[in-house]
């Protein structure tokens, strides 16, 4: 029911936050990996629905119909002067602090919250979830018409994947694709 999808959700965040405390409590007993953070996005489904919880620049998909919906906001300082009308998102694709994240888990500074949505799910979707290895070496255009080919998930990933390496896709490279049926 509608509840326990909010309470899944609720409960989504509060891991967020207890791994983003493990990690801050990890730090300080190993100076070694002081200032260590990193990106998380979930995508749990549950009742029919994507519960998602996400922070930082990795990204979740869905091609629905033929049109592929970015599900997530990237946590980056260039994102941010987008949303503020001060950067256009042409700009933001090549400005060179495009990695810059606004938020991680697990950094010096506590997180002050998670971003999250429930999205209702449609036989057929097809979902993406990737680092920024990919995005920042495959265009948008390219990632929809991949993901629309009548492939199995594992094509797909390969197709994504050979693209972002012949693009010079320099940075790790996470790949994850659903079918939903």
């Amino acid at each position: 029911g509608k509840n326990s999808v909010e309470e899944f959700q609720r409960g989504l965040v509060k891991i967020y936050f207890s791994i983003d405390e493990q990690i801050r409590l990890h730090t300080r007993k190993n100076p070694t990996c002081l200032h260590m953070g990193t990106t998380l996005s979930v995508m749990a489904m549950f009742d029919e629905k994507a519960v998602i919880a996400h922070i930082g620049d990795t990204r979740i998909y869905c091609l629905r119909d033929g049109t592929l919906k970015l599900l997530t906001t990237d946590h980056t300082f260039v994102q941010e002067m987008v949303e503020k009308g001060i950067m256009k998102a042409e700009m933001a694709s090549i400005a060179p602090q495009r990695n810059v994240l606004t938020q991680v888990v697990g950094t010096d500074d506590p997180l002050e919250n998670v971003f999250t949505r429930v999205h209702a799910i449609v036989p057929g979707d097809r979902f993406l979830l990737s680092s920024d290895g990919l995005h920042d070496s495959v265009p948008f255009q390219d990632i929809a018409r991949i993901m629309d080919k009548r492939n199995d998930p594992e094509e797909t990933i390969g197709r994504l994947l050979s693209l972002a390496l012949a693009n010079d896709g320099h940075d790790d490279i996470t790949l994850i694709v659903v079918h939903t049926t």
